[in-house]
């Protein structure tokens, strides 16, 4: 019972650590849009810090700050990689889904396939993506 209830106190914690990745990264890229990659590329190891170091979100948070510092430009390739493979899906799956409308009402039946484009493009990645994530913090953390 008490290992279920600090599991779920920990998805509180990435909750929490969440909502300050997003609020931090939208200042920063309010600013600049180069700030706002930059923040969160230093945030995006947080949930694994959390969930594998039992950590609460500020200490995740300083944790993958920390991490992050010196392979900033490791995490923007894995990251261009991913965008990269998810464009692709994205471009398939709208041209598999009924193509791109055109005319008058092109803007309106855009709205449909790019919900199903975008919903298989994150089912397909997503879960790859977050491996990745935890890979590159266990990497890391080891140097």
């Amino acid at each position: 019972m008490q290992a279920e209830k600090s599991r779920i106190l920990l998805v509180v914690f990435v909750v929490v650590a969440y909502l300050v990745t997003y609020v931090a990264a939208g200042i920063a890229g309010i600013l600049l849009v180069i700030p706002g990659l930059y923040v969160a590329y230093r945030l995006s190891l947080t949930t694994a810090a959390i969930m594998i170091e039992e950590e609460g979100p500020l200490a995740g948070l300083k944790r993958s700050w920390a991490l992050a510092g010196g392979n900033v430009w490791t995490i923007f390739g894995v990251n261009l990689a991913f965008l990269a493979v998810g464009l692709v899906i994205f471009v398939v799956a709208l041209l598999v889904g009924g193509g791109i409308p055109s005319g008058a009402n092109a803007a309106t039946g855009l709205q449909t396939p790019i919900g199903y484009g975008s919903a298989i493009t994150g089912v397909l990645t997503g879960p790859i993506q977050v491996a990745c994530n935890v890979f590159m913090f266990d990497s890391f953390r080891g140097q």
